[in-house]
This record gives structure tokens, sequence and C-alpha cells, in this order.
């Protein structure tokens, strides 16, 4: 004797054999256990856009209450569920394809400093020549300055620059970005 779940408590349905109205605890239980394991065979391959829309698609199949029903088992927030029903419900208008998301190719954000002004390379080059530091028979090499120093006399040599990317080009140029250890530890004893 098969039961069948109803899915909106107003449109309950008596069982044809025994004339009962199904347990409606057994039905949430094992819809619970099955979106359980859907959610946790797809979770990992989703972003963070496709889980709530997944979500959404899951409540909308399963009616009334799946909303609530999702969000317990999934701890996706029930605002999240909603506004990606919403959205699927646009989908139905839509023609196949136009609501996909296109990403730009390459860099977003602001360009970097070198493709803004090509010669700062060459000049913080010129600038690290006298300032440059290391081991000669190792790989490693430093500068004397700090970044901050040499992010000011860039500034004053006609290139806005910000430590931040000076940091970046030095990495770049292969230059390390360790502090002497006789700087890290201070200022000598006064005695000595």
């Amino acid at each position: 004797m098969t039961q069948s779940c109803p899915l909106p408590p107003t449109g309950l349905k008596l069982h044809r054999e025994s004339n009962q109205l199904p347990d409606l605890r057994e039905c949430a239980v094992t819809d619970q256990s099955n979106i359980l394991k859907k959610w946790h065979l797809i979770r990992p391959y989703l972003s963070r856009r496709q889980r709530g829309l997944w979500a959404a698609a899951e409540a909308e199949a399963f009616g009334y209450g799946g909303g609530k029903l999702l969000a317990s088992v999934t701890g996706i927030s029930p605002g999240c569920i909603g506004v990606g029903r919403r959205k699927l419900r646009l989908t139905d208008a839509a023609p196949a394809g136009s609501l996909m998301r296109v990403q730009r190719s390459g860099r977003i954000g602001r360009p970097l400093v070198e493709v803004r002004d090509p010669d700062i390379a060459p000049a913080l080059e010129r600038m690290l020549s006298d300032e440059v530091a290391g081991d000669p028979m190792g790989r490693q090499r430093w500068v004397r300055s700090s970044i901050r120093n040499i992010s000011k006399s860039l500034k004053e040599q006609g290139h806005p620059i910000g430590h931040g990317a000076v940091a970046r080009l030095l990495r770049k140029l292969g230059y390390s970005l360790q502090v002497n250890k006789k700087k890290q530890a201070g200022a000598q004893h006064p005695d000595r």
C-alpha cells in the first residue's frame, strides 16, 4: 500500500484503498532526506549563485512550503530562495540563453600602472641600480630602501604609483621584499 505525498496541505486527497489521509510527517521526512541527498551530491559543483537558484528550483517544484523546507535542509536563507523563485518565474517568458551571464575576458578593474605608464619599469630599474643588495652567489636580491620610500621617489620623478604597485613590480622583477633582521629587531640597546 503506497501513499502519495500531497504537495499543498489544502489539496489533501484521501487514499484510494483505506480512505485515510496520508501521514504528512512521513512525507516530509522522505522529502527532506531526498532533498538532502541531492544537496550533498550537487553542492560542491555549484557557485553561491547557482546554489540559490537550485534551491529555488527545488522549492518551486515542491510547491507550498518548499522554500521553508529547502531553507531548513540546505541552510540557504529563505530570502535568497524567494529571490531565486522570482528569477525562475521570469525565465518562462525569456527566450532560451538570454538570461546567461557573459564574463568579460581579461582583467577586470583599474588598469595596471605599467599599462597606464609604460616608462615606470625602466625608471624603477634605474632608481634601484644603487639600492640593490643581496648574495652575489645566490639568486636572492633585495632593495635597501623601503617600498614606501621608493614609491615617494617615483612620485617625485613624475610617475604616480602606490606602495602596493611598487611591491608587485619588485616581485615581478625578481626582488625579495624581506627586511634585514637588524631592522626587524629594532634599535640596539643604548649600552652597546
